[in-house]
Order: C-alpha cells, then structure tokens, then sequence
C-alpha cells in the first residue's frame, strides 16, 4: 500500500497550558462525514480536557481508495477535506486545547488510522460506534479494534452523569493472557484518576466452572481481592456474576448505567466472534461507550498516573 498522504491543516488555538510536542502524547479523533462526528468530537474533546492532551482529529477520505486517480490526491478532494474538518473545528470553541486535523485518503480507514496513531504517539483513539449500520461499518470497528495501537473507545455519544460511571469487564481466571485483565484495570484507573470517576470491576464467572472446580470461586476472589487494593477500589464496587459474560454483564450493566466499559481483546480475532462477543452485545444493547484495551499504555500512565490504594 503506498504511504497516506496526509495533509496537515493548520488551526490557530490559544494555548492554555504548555506541552512540548516531541514528548507529549495526544487523542486521536476518528472523523467520519456523518452527524455522529459532532458526538465523537464533544467526547473526544472532553477527554483532552480531563487528560491535559492535545487532540488530532483525523479525516479518512476512504472512497477514494480504490478509486482510478492521479499519483497525487485531487485538489477538490484535498479542498473538500479542509472546509469539512474546518467546520467541524469550528463547531466548538476550545481556547484551552490544542487541536490539529489532519486528512488520509490512500488505503481501508484502520490502517490508515493506525497509522497515524503510531506516527503520531497517540495515547489514546475515539471514534463513533458503527454497531446499528451496515455490515461494512461494523466490520471497519472491528478491524479498528484488531489493529488499533492505542486504546480504542467507540462512543455511542450518551452524556456521562455528573460523577462519571466506569467499569472494567475483566477475565481474572484467563491462564493464557495473566496481565491482560491488568491492562484493562491499569487503564481505568488512569481514566478514573483524570475524569473525578467511580470505578467497579465485573468478573463474569460461567456457571459450568463453579460445579467443576469447588476452589474456582476463592480463586477469583483471591485475584479481584489483589486487583481491588492495587487500585483503590472499595469491595461494595466489585462484582462477581454467575453465568456467562454476554448475558449476565449486560443487563447488569444496565440497571448500573455505567457511562463507559472497558473490555480487552478478544481472544477470538474473527470478525463472526466480534459480532457475537460481549462488547458488541454492550454496543448493541446499552447506550454507554465500549473502550478496548490491548496492552499496559505508557502514554495515559504517564499524563495521569492510576490510582494506588
């Protein structure tokens, strides 16, 4: 695939705080030409502000990626790109983040994301959720979430409640992936430190496992025990549920009305596991945002260290 062409449009913004570009990390905004930018752009804008980050918004001009075209974008193209980003720079009035937009056109919008999330160090990636549309958009956040190098919130675009409700849906009895249940937790409780936010941990133990083995349920305690002391976390916030974690952590969630989930990666990576997998059903069936960890992120550690107990 040949190399994005990017093109850098300058806005001016009044600095409010100091950052030097070559060590500070940034949010990186996924831009999509529909309505849903606005609620992607006010949440991504919020979390810059909690985080004390600059914000990259990025347009992925996909249509013409497969498209008979010179070596060079069109210049319509590239002046098309600039009044849309412009205009949605424009919505808002943030004199206390910096802001940057940039436009991709050359290649499927994950990789183009990836990309420029990589080159640009981003500490984190928000972008609309595609879940009530075509089988397409569905398949491009699952090949964002795939292939994402930061971590990814799909926000629905519901506003959070006045103290922010978050949640951490871990696996704590996964013998494969040990430390991926501490990514995710490492990872709210940086974001609970920034936003002033509750944290609850939900485990989501099959029913089939507690017959099995009469230690599972101390094990797990053991485990949520250590993960709630490390963070901080009172034990009235964290939940042990019986059944599987498709149809016992949604409706539980709902009922909690939690304002974002985090998950980690499946360990399934097939696009038919995505559709039928808890953070698609969360997506499917709550109004809240759905955020995908992968791995520790030294970017977030380091603006807003997690909370110790």
């Amino acid at each position: 695939m040949p190399p994005s062409v990017l093109v850098r449009i300058a806005v001016p913004c009044t600095l409010a705080l100091t950052w030097s570009p070559n060590t500070m990390k940034s949010i990186l905004l996924v831009a999509e030409r529909a309505a849903s930018i606005y609620q992607s752009f006010s949440r991504a804008l919020m979390l810059a502000r909690y985080l004390r980050l600059p914000l990259d918004i990025l347009l992925c001009d996909t249509a013409l990626a497969n498209a008979p075209r010179p070596e060079q974008s069109p210049p319509h193209a590239i002046e098309e790109a600039r009044q849309y980003l412009e205009a949605v720079r424009s919505s808002v009035t943030a004199p206390d983040v910096a802001i940057a937009t940039h436009a991709a056109f050359d290649g499927p919008l994950h990789q183009l994301v990836a990309h420029h999330a990589s080159a640009e160090s981003a500490a984190l990636i928000i972008k609309s959720a595609n879940h009530r549309r075509t089988a397409h958009d569905i398949r491009v956040d699952w090949q964002l979430s795939r292939s994402s190098p930061a971590p990814l919130l799909l926000t629905q675009g519901q506003p959070w409640h006045p103290f922010a409700r978050f949640a951490a849906a871990i696996d704590v009895m996964d013998p494969g992936r040990p430390h991926l249940s501490r990514a995710v937790c490492g990872m709210m409780a940086s974001l609970r430190s920034a936003c002033g936010a509750e944290l609850d941990l939900l485990y989501a133990h099959p029913q089939r496992a507690w017959r099995e083995d009469i230690g599972a349920e101390s094990a797990v305690q053991r485990q949520l025990q250590q993960l709630s002391r490390d963070l901080g976390i009172e034990s009235q916030c964290v939940h042990v549920l019986r059944g599987e974690a498709k149809a016992v952590l949604p409706p539980f969630a709902a009922v909690r009305g939690f304002d974002v989930i985090a998950v980690g990666e499946l360990r399934d990576p097939s696009f038919s596991a995505y559709v039928q997998s808890l953070p698609a059903e969360l997506l499917r069936s709550l109004p809240g945002d759905v955020l995908f960890v992968k791995t520790e992120n030294p970017a977030l550690s380091k603006a807003h260290p997690a909370a110790r107990g």
